[in-house]
């Protein structure tokens, strides 16, 4: 199992990636997430791709605290993007739908301080590493 987790205790957002994805483009994911009134659960896919690229604006943005990161999968099912302000607050946005294309949709948004961006990025790198791995 593959794990990257932002956020604290109270307020996160958390997808879940089965061990098997070496052998695959894409894979499906389990997204857990909780913010101020809601708690929620979703089934989407991922692709190699979207983490390849996520990673690497992930890099960008704790090397320099300046621009933004952006999970963005092709379905659009779950959608995050994370940016700091000048006072060092690390903001994460989104969108979960309940369904591709259909169904509900939670936008979302927390904040954290940037101390908090160093572990995902962690959990990301491995999990890429992982699955370009042959």
């Amino acid at each position: 199992m593959h794990v990257f987790r932002l956020g604290s205790s109270r307020e996160f957002l958390e997808v879940v990636l089965p061990p098997e994805i070496k052998s695959q483009n894409w894979a499906k994911a389990s997204v857990n997430l909780a913010v101020e009134g809601f708690v929620g659960n979703l089934q989407t896919f991922f692709d190699k791709d979207d983490f390849s690229e996520f990673l690497r604006q992930l890099k960008e943005l704790n090397r320099t605290l300046l621009g933004k990161a952006k999970l963005e999968p092709l379905d659009q099912q779950c959608m995050l993007c994370l940016s700091v302000d000048a006072r060092g607050h690390l903001k994460i946005e989104g969108e979960a739908s309940s369904r591709v294309s259909s169904g509900n949709r939670l936008t979302f948004e927390f904040e954290l301080d940037q101390s908090y961006l160093p572990e995902p990025l962690g959990q990301v790198e491995a999990i890429v590493q992982n699955w370009t791995e042959e």
